[in-house]
Order: C-alpha cells, then structure tokens, then sequence
C-alpha cells in the first residue's frame, strides 16, 4: 500500500473531526445524544413510525427508542397511535422541536456553505461523486457475508453485560468452537 494510501484515512478522519466540530458549535445546543438528527428526519418525515425512522436513520430500534425517550422527555417529540394504523405509534414534532429542528437545519445549512466555499461547483461535484463510491464500496464490504443464519463469534461490552448478544440470541463462542444457549 502507498504512503498516500495510507494517509488518505488519517485525513479523512480529520476532516470529519474538524467539520462535526464545526455544525456542533453552530445552532441551539439543547439537544443531546441523537435528538438533533431525529428531529432533523423528523422535519421531513413527520409521524413517521420508530421502525421507518431507525431504518432511515441507520440506528437500531432499541437505540432509537432511548432517543424518542428523551426528547420525548424535553418536549421535542411526541409519540401518538398512527392514523393509518392502530398497532403502530408515529412520532411527531412538537412547537418547540420545530422550532429547534428548524433553527438547527439553517445553522447547519450556514456550515456547509462555509465548509465547501473554497470548492468550485465541478469540485463539489466530484467530492460528492467520490464519497458515494467510498460509500457504496464500503456499504458492500461491511455488509459482505452477512446473513441470518451466521454465527456470530464476537461479544461486545453489552453481550458481556447481559450474558448474550443480541444477533446470536444469547449464545456464547466457546474455544472449541461450539455453542452454548445462555437462556
């Protein structure tokens, strides 16, 4: 692998270091652990059900619901019984969390504009180009021989914590490579 290869994810880091710092000092600060990106898909997706919003919002549904919790807590959401469908709940912005979402998308608007003003449009154009083949590639290698029925040989802090990881349904690796049910 060349040198520039090698640099290429140290820089990219960098930069994504460098401009979350950025939209994170910029707009209403009042939202904490996820509630500003919810509130963000929620300004477009309005009453949109907790499965619709972790599957657009790349998160899972337990994390999810924690976050709902909380802004539900501070007043920027509100979870309701859908229209279309009795079984299942959307979730709604309230005054406030509009107003915050709101702030929050022009702030957030000013950002990018600043980060990108030294950028010709065919540079934007080409920047945008490379990062969805960046994260296409990478979408087909992370997701790359998963399955259902794969065994799972990996115990994050959680799974130690509560005997069982959530995509092995409890089962533990064993040194000899066999499985035993923790339930």
């Amino acid at each position: 692998m060349s040198t520039e290869a090698r640099n290429l994810p140290d820089q990219f880091r960098h930069c994504s270091n460098l401009m979350r710092r950025m939209y994170h000092q910029s707009g209403p600060m009042n939202t904490r652990h996820g509630q500003g990106k919810l509130m963000h898909y929620l300004l477009s997706m309005d009453g949109a059900t907790q499965k619709d919003l972790a599957k657009e919002m790349r998160m899972y549904p337990a994390s999810l619901a924690d976050v709902v919790r909380q802004a539900e807590c501070n007043g920027f959401v509100s979870v309701a019984p859908s229209a279309d469908d009795a079984r299942s709940t959307g979730v709604f912005l309230t005054d406030e969390g509009r107003s915050i979402a709101e702030k929050r998308a022009a702030a957030n608007e000013r950002v990018a504009e600043d980060i990108f003003a030294d950028f010709s449009e065919e540079e934007r154009a080409q920047l945008e180009g490379l990062l969805a083949k960046l994260s296409d590639s990478l979408e087909k290698k992370a997701t790359e021989g998963d399955d259902e029925d794969r065994r799972c040989n990996h115990r994050s802090r959680r799974s130690r914590r509560y005997d069982g990881h959530r995509k092995c349904g409890g089962r533990r690796m064993r040194k000899n490579d066999q499985f035993v049910s923790r339930a």
